[in-house]
């Protein structure tokens, strides 16, 4: 057999264009691929964030922002995150609440399980907890903005860097009842929630087949 060089998904896309992601795809997104997909396995608490629209990211010098979703794996039975506001705040009393260490008071906590998704547009504040095994479906982006890790510090006794003035403006402060997302498993393939292939609420369709079910990039 032939050697060939291996290519990275980047490179591969550059050669295909359209004919992979689909041409109004690849006329938004160009030569990037407009997905990164994980797997998180939280052994511990993750810091609160939250991430920029496009719109603000844009403003702050970045390419784009970033909106994700969330699909539970097989997660331990006490697994839980935070998603969204349960408390209505202004972006002054959000600041006082991450000094006097209540932040988390204002944010909707949910006991989760496998199966559960949750869709997180930017500006949505959330956090990821202790025992979670999380698909994590995103843009391509790496612009986050970290609101509170629980006074943890490192070996050297410093915490990490928070980025409270930048937060500020992102966070969307509306209160909504629920934040989990409720969807209806596709009979042919099981439990798949309907935002899988979602952002900014647009389908990403790729290449010309009627199979739209999701793909792991890395």
């Amino acid at each position: 057999m032939e050697n060939t060089k291996a290519k990275s998904l980047n490179e591969v896309l550059k050669e295909l264009q359209g004919k992979l992601v689909g041409e109004k795809n690849y006329a938004r997104f160009g030569n990037e691929f407009p997905l990164l997909i994980k797997f998180i396995d939280a052994n511990d608490d993750l810091s609160i964030q939250v991430h920029p629209t496009d719109e603000l990211a844009q403003k702050r010098g970045k390419s784009r922002g970033k909106t994700e979703m969330w699909y539970l794996m097989e997660s331990d039975p006490k697994a839980y995150l935070n998603c969204g506001m349960k408390t209505a705040i202004t972006p002054q009393q959000y600041k006082e609440m991450v000094a006097n260490n209540t932040i988390c008071d204002a944010i909707s906590n949910y006991n989760v399980k496998r199966g559960d998704s949750f869709f997180i547009p930017a500006g949505r504040i959330h956090s990821i907890g202790k025992g979670c095994f999380i698909l994590e479906i995103q843009q391509t982006s790496d612009v986050t903005y970290r609101i509170y890790d629980f006074n943890r510090k490192d070996k050297d006794g410093n915490t990490r860097e928070l980025h409270t003035e930048e937060a500020a403006e992102c966070i969307n402060y509306t209160v909504e009842e629920n934040y989990r997302t409720n969807y209806v498993p596709a009979k042919k393939y099981g439990r798949e929630p309907r935002h899988l292939s979602v952002l900014h609420h647009q389908p990403l369709r790729f290449g010309q087949t009627n199979d739209h079910r999701p793909f792991a990039t890395r």
